[in-house]
């Protein structure tokens, strides 16, 4: 059972079940006859939360190397999505128990 699914970023979701948190990407097709449709693939499962913030952190850092404004920027923004991670948590924690 997956609780809910939340956009970190543009590019970066989070969702989560009673194992672990899923980052998952998005990307878009660019040839073929489903040339421009948008799909989202798993990056990765994680125990703790941490753990998939850390993971974020990193991708969004390599992935904006040669620009630090637009990498600083980025982390902005997931700076400020962390608040919907935690209620994920809070959620997922509250049916465990």
């Amino acid at each position: 059972m997956i609780y809910g699914t939340h956009n970190i970023t543009e590019d970066y979701r989070v969702s989560a079940d009673r194992h672990s948190y899923h980052l998952e990407k998005r990307y878009i097709t660019e040839d073929g006859k489903n040339k421009g449709m948008e799909y989202w693939s798993n990056i990765g499962y994680y125990g703790r939360i941490g753990h998939l913030v850390t993971a974020l952190l990193n991708l969004e850092l390599m992935g904006n190397l040669g620009d630090l404004t637009l990498a600083i920027e980025r982390i902005d923004a997931i700076e400020q999505h962390l608040g919907v991670l935690i209620k994920l948590k809070c959620e997922r924690e509250k049916e465990w128990s």
